[in-house]
């Protein structure tokens, strides 16, 4: 399968991607700070590269527990326990400060009240999906105003 985004770690375990991805990259990051979801707390970056690497490989979805969180453990050089409890973390951080309430503004529909806490899992798939609708929908019109300029 074709790699969108080409993670490279630096010492620091930054992740680096491809300038072609970096308004993907950016999107991701706009929509977790929308949430509320605090960047300087480690869950910020796993869900980021959670959801970056969802999309370029949906099965993932599946299997996040058993595939997933060992993909990223592996890339940051912990455990996948270490992943998981920080995205959780983070998620918790972001329902306690009614910031996934902004899932709302990214669907323009109440999707969300803030009257349960989703896991982790959830949160990836609603913006993994968003984002997939997104890249659909600006292909879709590239094609048409290549159409319109014929």
């Amino acid at each position: 399968m074709k790699d969108l985004f080409k993670f490279e770690t630096d010492s620091g375990k930054n992740l680096q991607i491809s300038n072609k991805n970096a308004q993907i990259f950016k999107r991701c990051t706009d929509i977790l700070l929308n949430l509320k979801i605090q960047p300087d707390v480690l869950g910020f970056n796993y869900l980021r590269n959670a959801i970056l690497i969802c999309l370029d490989d949906q099965t993932l979805l599946e299997n996040i527990t058993g595939a997933l969180y060992p993909r990223l453990a592996k890339l940051y050089g912990v455990k996948a326990s270490i992943i998981e409890r920080c995205m959780r973390d983070a998620v918790n951080n972001a329902f306690v400060k009614g910031g996934l309430l902004g899932l709302n503004n990214l669907y323009d529909k109440v999707i969300y009240k803030n009257d349960f806490r989703p896991s982790s899992t959830e949160l990836i798939a609603i913006i993994v999906e968003k984002l997939r609708i997104e890249k659909i929908k600006n292909s879709l019109l590239q094609l048409l105003s290549q159409d319109d300029s014929k």
